[in-house]
């Protein structure tokens, strides 16, 4: 009798559990997402590379450049020659994926055909002025000088020291009255910038010291400018003038704050020296703490009242307001003309006197105390 083996054969169900298996293990698998998806890169330089997706520990594998770093971000090291490099990823899991990288030639540019552009923080803001056509506002910042529409707000453009500013500080802007500009910088001089957007920068000849803090139209076509070394003048002409405590009666060279006194003077607000005054002839007064009734010598702001007058801020004891009036004058007839024209004026005062010996003494320092309040 013939011993036959016999081999059964798998039943059709465990043929279809094992593909079963198999398309189950397809699905799961991973479906890797590279960023960038199509890098391009110039031959000698690098590119992040990253991977999501991914299950366990990755290796990278380059055809031709190199990776420097481990995990899900890697730095992509291009070849000396250009063409198409892969780089493919292998997971914990199983998982392959690959990414095609461009390599082209480095480029050459032309310095004629160069685009440039600046980053600068426009965040803080030292100045603001209207135009005198009250359609421009200029925006002077740590980073440039903004051009807005004055109604909208609406930023127009930046100008940098690539259109011509010695300097992307600006600290202080002044009108020139005929639509033109006057830019004081910090460190790097005074510019002008012209109706037509001409630029001039070649101011800087007269000026005690590139640290501009402040600037003032004269009552003459020409310009005040305070600096942390001295007060300058620049005429219409162009002609210059310095003024500082050697020369002068400013009592110091650290200029904070001008404004016009409306005769063709000018108000000085100092560092330490309290407030000064400089009259159209050339006369200058100190007012300080000690010999006025200013209540700080720390002043921060000045505003003309448009009388003749000033508003003035102090750092510590408030506002103050500084007149001149008519000063000594005494009513003995109060019928006299004088008399009705000091009377109607808000600054009179009305003495009373006793007559008598003595009575003249009495009068004099009665004027005198008087006049210093009136």
């Amino acid at each position: 009798m013939t011993n036959q083996r016999h081999i059964s054969k798998p039943p059709n169900r465990l043929l279809w559990l094992l593909f079963s298996l198999f398309m189950l293990k397809s699905a799961l698998a991973a479906d890797l997402v590279f960023e960038p998806a199509t890098p391009i890169v110039e031959v000698g330089q690098e590119i992040a590379l990253s991977v999501s997706g991914t299950s366990g520990d990755l290796t990278w594998t380059p055809s031709k450049g190199k990776i420097q770093g481990r995990g899900n971000q890697v730095t992509y090291l291009a070849p000396m020659e250009a063409g198409l490099d892969s780089v493919m990823i292998l997971d914990s899991a199983g998982n392959i994926g690959t990414v095609k990288i461009t390599v082209t030639q480095k480029q050459m540019n032309s310095q004629e055909n160069a685009n440039w552009e600046v980053f600068t923080d426009r965040s803080r803001i030292n100045t603001l002025l209207l135009s005198d056509d009250g359609k421009t506002l200029w925006v002077g910042t740590e980073g440039g000088l903004e051009q807005r529409d004055a109604s909208t707000g609406k930023l127009v453009r930046v100008l940098t020291n690539l259109d011509g500013l010695p300097s992307n500080e600006i600290r202080v802007l002044e009108s020139d009255g005929s639509g033109g500009l006057w830019i004081g910088t910090w460190a790097d001089g005074l510019a002008y910038r012209s109706l037509n957007g001409e630029w001039t920068t070649k101011y800087n000849s007269g000026l005690p010291t590139n640290w501009i803090s402040v600037l003032e139209s004269d009552d003459s076509g020409g310009l005040w400018i305070g600096t942390s070394n001295g007060l300058a003048n620049r005429s219409v002409n162009g002609e210059w003038a310095v003024y500082t405590t050697d020369n002068s009666g400013l009592p110091d060279n650290r200029i904070i704050a001008l404004e016009s006194d409306g005769s063709g003077g000018l108000w000085i607000r100092t560092s330490e020296g309290g407030l000064a005054n400089r009259s159209v002839n050339g006369e200058w007064a100190v007012y300080t703490t000690d010999n006025s009734g200013l209540p700080d010598n720390r002043i921060i702001a000045l505003e003309s009242d448009g009388s003749g007058g000033l508003w003035i801020g102090t750092y510590g004891d408030g506002l103050t307001h500084l007149t001149f009036g008519q000063k000594n004058t005494l009513c003995t007839n109060l019928n006299d003309a004088n008399c009705q024209n000091v009377l109607t004026d808000k600054r009179a005062a009305i003495l009373i006197h006793p007559r008598g010996q003595g009575s003249g003494v009495t009068q004099a320092l009665s004027i005198e105390r008087m006049s210093a309040h009136i």
